[in-house]
């Protein structure tokens, strides 16, 4: 940098502090217009937002939907599908304005961005501060725990203002089974965060019946302190298959053209079993009979026992797939045996969902959440007992008839936006209510 660029840098830091101490939104919104100015000159994107002088204001009460992990990062998986479902879903659906918001350099803001991009509409690259008003409705629908410290604020103004607040809990693993995923900061933060929103919030609203009992039972044994009475809910999951057709690789369909071929699905962790699966076929194998085993999804974590047992099998007993693309996925729910499910625990299992939607027979643990989302329309064994599920796969195999998938029910999107606004409208009586 030139020594006259330099002192040009210099100075418009100073003008900027010296503005944003008068008034930060005309701070933020020179800024703003120095940048665009600077991608049009140079070509180059800086990645900054620009944010609106005034705030974004209604005359009348809204639904502000918090986006703010999958308006930075959306991996299209998890969490971020049911985000983008349930979003798009109460988005049409909703007689009020619904407005995305994201937490930005400890600013609360529209995320514009997230709905124009999800909704396929030119995005202005205009941002606006979102207040919050009294009569709005706040849904902390996203996996925001990394963002704890700033919610804390943005919970308090919305409390303050009279917002009525919600927030989604998909599972609490993290607090459950700290031994099973990565070390570092991630776990605390996790913690940090349900214990605010548990004790700030007025609705709690859980993926599943499961679900909701868990955190009834944390919210006693972690002796979360409320100046007022907390709901505590479920809703349906929902699911929406459009059945793509494309190319499948060979590798595949040789694969599965051959003997009895289990499917798993899902990322590749401690908690999902794959190790105990292993253990299970060599079980199968020395008994004189043959399993094939399917495996979809990316390498997770803390996965070196299951990378040193795989070695042990040849490629025609094991095919890992992890990149497979949606026609490969569909196709494989088609032609499978079964689906394994082989979860320590789970918040809900969409796979199982899914296989009921191609009526794939499910083979799974014995867990309550798998029990409720089948409805009992599956084979179960015991948790984590290699030799239980090497004992149900024999007895599966010899069966000619199995538990039919086809009779589970299954709910749309909109069927789980709607159960989530009739929440949020006080149309529905809690499941529980913690003092």
């Amino acid at each position: 940098m030139g020594v006259h660029q330099a002192a040009i840098k210099k100075a418009l830091k100073k003008c900027y502090s010296l503005v944003a101490f008068a008034s930060p939104d005309m701070a933020e919104e020179i800024k703003g217009k120095i940048l665009h100015c600077y991608e049009i000159l140079t070509g180059k994107p800086t990645g900054q937002i620009i944010i609106k002088i005034n705030p974004i204001r209604s005359n009348s009460p809204k639904v502000i939907i918090d986006v703010s992990d999958i308006s930075f990062s959306d991996a299209g998986t998890g969490i971020q599908r049911v985000v983008n479902n349930i979003y798009s879903n109460i988005s049409n659906i909703r007689e009020k304005q619904v407005i995305p918001g994201r937490d930005w350099r400890k600013l609360y803001i529209t995320s514009r961005k997230y709905h124009d991009g999800l909704f396929h509409v030119p995005f202005d690259g205009k941002e606006y501060r979102l207040p919050f008003y009294k009569g709005d409705e706040f849904l902390l629908l996203d996996s925001i725990w990394n963002y704890y410290e700033d919610f804390t604020n943005i919970i308090a103004s919305a409390r303050v203002s009279g917002v009525k607040i919600s927030t989604v809990v998909y599972d609490l693993m993290p607090i459950l089974y700290p031994e099973l995923f990565p070390a570092g900061p991630g776990i605390d933060n996790f913690r940090q965060w349900q214990d605010l929103s548990l004790s700030q919030c007025d609705n709690v609203l859980c993926i599943s019946r499961t679900v909701a009992d868990t955190v009834a039972d944390y919210y006693k044994s972690a002796q979360i302190k409320r100046d007022t009475p907390l709901s505590i809910y479920y809703f349906h999951m929902g699911s929406h298959f459009e059945e793509v057709k494309g190319q499948v690789r060979k590798e595949i369909t040789d694969f599965v053209s051959k003997g009895n071929v289990f499917l798993m699905v899902g990322t590749l962790e401690i908690r999902k079993g794959h190790v105990m699966v292993l253990e299970a076929l060599e079980k199968i194998r020395m008994q004189g009979m043959s399993a094939k085993l399917l495996i979809i999804g990316h390498d997770g974590w803390k996965n070196n026992e299951f990378m040193k047992k795989l070695q042990s099998f040849s490629f025609s007993d094991i095919l890992w797939i992890q990149d497979a693309t949606d026609a490969e996925l569909h196709w494989a729910y088609r032609h499978v045996s079964a689906l394994i499910a082989v979860s320590r625990d789970e918040g809900f299992g969409l796979p199982l969902i899914e296989a009921a939607y191609f009526g794939v027979p499910i083979i799974c643990s014995d867990i309550p959440i798998f029990r409720e989302v089948t409805e009992g329309h599956a084979t179960f064994f015991k948790v984590m007992d290699a030799d239980s599920l090497a004992e149900t796969l024999i007895k599966w195999m010899k069966a000619e008839v199995h538990p039919d998938s086809k009779k589970i029910r299954l709910y749309s999107w909109k069927e789980s936006a709607q159960e989530i606004l009739d929440i949020m409208d006080g149309k529905v009586k809690p499941y529980k209510v913690l003092q």
